[in-house]
């Protein structure tokens, strides 16, 4: 991982999610990047949101499960 601060997605010292339920599907948002993800059950929500921030951060630890 680079160590430059324009490239180095650091991981906060907590992470805040927002789970909310919209009708028929579950959105949750890691807030400190503003990624969201959605799913029909709340853990599939959370998965998806999950591998949308290993993403965002280049392969490496899961950082929700």
């Amino acid at each position: 991982m680079s160590t430059d601060s324009s490239t180095n997605h650091d991981l906060p010292a907590s992470i805040t999610i927002t789970l909310i339920r919209e009708t028929n599907w579950w959105v949750a948002k890691g807030e400190y990047v503003g990624i969201t993800s959605q799913g029909i059950t709340r853990q599939e929500a959370l998965e998806n949101l999950n591998e949308a921030l290993q993403g965002y951060h280049g392969e490496g630890d899961p950082l929700l499960m």
